[in-house]
């Protein structure tokens, strides 16, 4: 849609509420009542392994057809008061209403933790990946701390992501400030991302697909438009219990694209078969092995 491609936010707000809109609509229909707003912080726990979600089979790029699967996401209501720490397993999304009014998504396996004052925000991602929605504060500055990096915001909407050498930002409203822990610093603006490590900020303009592809997990989706077999496995490998292993590297090199539930590896896998015709053995543990087919 023309909107969607107008700004980098554009994008990741049709996926929150095109997911919002699905979910609601589904519990409505099942008899629940959904609880109406309040002031009172509140948080919203998505286990993804089994919130399906309305999604689409995603497409490899030789013609795979799109299809698509329906099913009830479970939401539990609870207080999150100041200082506390909030994290997921692995397959889980959590989104966290904060007191100030912003909000937190928090991706698979990870972990933040909120530190308020009464001049200052401090949150801190000990590990994974997580979005900020950034409720406006001019007297108190909302710093996150991943590492040796500090993200500031005063009103904005961005994701950090916890790499094992670096740390990645995606601004997709606003512009915020970065530091790397060795007194360089660099501002990014919306459409944006830097990859950070001490000594270097590295940023660079993105484009919309990149963009959506960063953000697709907040409305519990993945999105590969050119990646690799080994790189779209990678990212599955984050919210599965059971990894899947790619034998050889010619298959890993092989690019796909295509959009995927957080939890629908298998279309995936039957997409690389009917699509590559490779071979998919899986495992007593649940692992996944793929290989060339004969």
């Amino acid at each position: 849609m023309a909107w969607v491609a107008q700004a980098p936010a554009h994008a990741v707000a049709f996926a929150r509420a095109e997911s919002a809109w699905k979910d609601s609509e589904r519990l409505k229909a099942l008899g629940f009542d959904l609880p109406e707003d309040d002031d009172e912080p509140d948080e919203v726990i998505v286990p993804v392994e089994t919130a399906r979600g309305v999604s689409r089979r995603g497409v490899i790029l030789s013609g795979v057809a799109a299809l698509a699967l329906a099913g009830l996401v479970p939401v539990t209501r609870m207080l999150s008061p100041d200082g506390e720490s909030f994290s997921t397993q692995r397959g889980e999304v959590r989104e966290v209403r904060l007191a100030d009014g912003s909000t937190l998504h928090i991706n698979t396996d990870s972990e933040v933790r909120v530190a308020y004052s009464e001049n200052r925000r401090l949150l801190r991602l000990v590990r994974g990946e997580a979005s900020f929605d950034v409720a406006h504060d001019k007297a108190r500055p909302f710093d996150v701390e991943a590492g040796d990096t500090v993200t500031r915001a005063v009103g904005t909407q961005f994701t950090i992501r916890r790499h094992r050498d670096d740390v990645e930002l995606t601004v997709t409203e606003g512009i915020v400030s970065v530091s790397d822990g060795t007194g360089q610093e660099a501002r990014v603006a919306a459409g944006h991302g830097a990859r950070i490590r001490p000594g270097a900020i590295a940023a660079s303009a993105l484009d919309s697909r990149t963009i959506a592809r960063r953000t697709a997990w907040q409305g519990r989706m993945l999105e590969f438009d050119g990646l690799t077999i080994g790189e779209a496995v990678a990212e599955f490998n984050r919210y599965r219990a059971a990894p899947i292993v790619v034998a050889d590297p010619k298959i890993a090199s092989l690019r796909v694209g295509g959009r995927f539930g957080l939890s629908e590896s298998d279309k995936f896998l039957e997409a690389l078969q009917s699509g590559f015709g490779l071979d998919v053995s899986p495992g007593a543990d649940g692992s996944v092995k793929i290989t060339s087919g004969r």
